[in-house]
């Protein structure tokens, strides 16, 4: 129901979403919104790309080592036809693992990398939510554009 009442406003914005997709970010982000009107502001990121990406966590976490995590991580979602929060995590943690760092270190960065924003939902369902196709899209351009403060 709620989903429905969105819909209308995401067109104004020029977006097309289904019911279904919409209803499944209301999904992952309710926790986070006390208030209807704050679902479309907090949920942008998975219906467009994100503008602008938060600087702080960039220049605290962004570094080489990161930077080369995410490059692995992207290489092994792209070369795999499985796309579900499920492989997407564990592949973080392989990743992670392989280049001797905290998952937790690559956490933020991913996040960032995709939503622009520090904090959300969970970020392997989000990932999964806004599919494969968008999510590679998304690291290549953090990959791309991102710079490195070492």
């Amino acid at each position: 129901v709620l989903a429905k009442e969105l819909i209308p406003m995401l067109e104004s914005k020029g977006l097309r979403p289904t019911v279904n997709y919409t209803a499944q970010v209301i999904g992952l982000i309710k926790e986070k919104v006390n208030f209807v009107h704050e679902i479309i502001g907090e949920s942008m990121y998975f219906f467009t790309p994100p503008t602008s990406f938060d600087k702080e966590v960039l220049a605290k976490k962004w570094t080489n080592a990161t930077k080369d995590a995410i490059e692995k991580y992207y290489a092994i979602i792209v070369e795999n036809e499985k796309f579900d929060a499920q492989f997407l995590e564990a592949s973080l943690n392989e990743t992670a693992t392989s280049l001797q760092l905290k998952t937790g270190q690559l956490m933020q960065p991913l996040r960032v990398a995709v939503s622009g924003v520090a904090g959300g939902p969970p970020i392997f369902e989000l990932l999964a939510l806004i599919g494969k196709k968008e999510t590679t899209n998304r690291l290549h351009h953090a990959l791309s554009h991102f710079s490195i403060i070492d």
